[in-house]
């Protein structure tokens, strides 16, 4: 997705009024530099590590990296269409994913999940799905 949505980007600051005088040139060089910028960035998103997050009893969560020590306490989760946050509030950490990757099951747990939650931050808890 990141390296479909550079060069669109970039198309759309070309579509701004401060750029009709920019030379055709300087266009497509600047089109060109955005898509490198976007597998660049692409390559940095794929190897961040993989985390396991894990919905506890009690409004707790645990989040797992594969290096470092696991993240557990209580949490709370807010949607706000497309992405999903879990917040630990007692140590800063936050847990922001796109909730479609689950499957099906997964999804109604995590709602399930934060509604039983009271909130433990002043993120509104809201569900549009």
């Amino acid at each position: 997705m990141i390296v479909v949505l550079w060069p669109f980007v970039a198309a759309s600051l070309l579509a701004t009024r401060w750029a009709v005088d920019v030379p055709t040139s300087l266009a497509w060089l600047l089109v060109v530099v955005a898509m490198g910028l976007g597998l660049w960035r692409a390559k940095a998103v794929r190897s961040e590590p993989c985390g396991v997050l894990e919905l506890l009893p009690e409004r707790r969560a645990r989040w797992s990296l594969a290096v470092g020590a696991p993240v557990e306490g209580p949490a709370a989760a807010h949607e706000q269409w497309p992405v999903t946050t879990v917040r630990f509030p007692t140590c800063g950490t936050t847990v922001v994913f796109w909730p479609d990757t689950l499957c099906a099951p997964g999804r109604r747990l995590l709602r399930r999940w934060a509604r039983s939650a009271t909130p433990v931050s002043p993120l509104p808890q809201f569900w549009m799905g």
